[in-house]
């Protein structure tokens, strides 16, 4: 009769844990990028990758995201939250708004 690895039992109790954590804390648009990743591991891999300064992807994903808003039946308040918030977040990994470009 095979027996367990205790530890190796802890470590997965701990690795879920984690994940758990990690998830709780990310916005809809993080969780995306680590759905049906199963390890800590994974998911801050899957993270680092999505998000780290040099991501053209996420550059592109962003300023798409940008071009696409609508302000639909969202309040002006959210609709302004949003788009900040995608402005913020283009700054922080060197990819700032020209609000210039916007002007007439």
């Amino acid at each position: 009769v095979p027996t367990p690895n205790l530890d190796f039992v802890k470590w997965q109790e701990r690795d879920q844990k984690a994940v758990l954590i990690i998830q709780s804390s990310l916005t809809k648009e993080a969780m995306v990028e680590v759905l049906g990743l199963s390890t800590a591991m994974d998911v801050w891999t899957a993270l680092e990758k999505a998000y780290r300064h040099d991501s053209i992807e996420r550059m592109q994903t962003l300023r798409d995201s940008l071009r696409q808003l609508k302000k639909g039946t969202s309040s002006v308040f959210e609709f302004g939250r949003k788009s900040r918030s995608i402005c913020e977040q283009l700054s922080a990994i060197g990819y700032p708004v020209d609000d210039s470009a916007t002007r007439p």
